[in-house]
């Protein structure tokens, strides 16, 4: 849910916190520490969340770049 919830746009932090949240639990997957029936979800929700966090950072970059043009000008 996160993930798609900042992919979305809504929070990017939802996006920070969907990967960050995957990332731990597939490094549980491979330690057996976790159950390894939902790795394709966690699977998903990593390569999303990291999808909706890095596209986030380059539109903010973008709105910046804008900004600094629109300002010279």
């Amino acid at each position: 849910m996160f993930a798609i919830a900042g992919l979305m746009g809504f929070c990017p932090v939802f996006s920070v916190a969907a990967w960050s949240m995957a990332y731990a639990d597939l490094e549980g997957i491979e330690q057996e520490r976790v159950d390894p029936s939902g790795r394709t979800m966690l699977t998903w929700a990593h390569n999303l969340g990291m999808i909706g966090s890095i596209g986030s950072m380059i539109l903010f970059l973008a709105f910046l770049m804008v900004a600094m043009l629109v300002k010279l000008l």
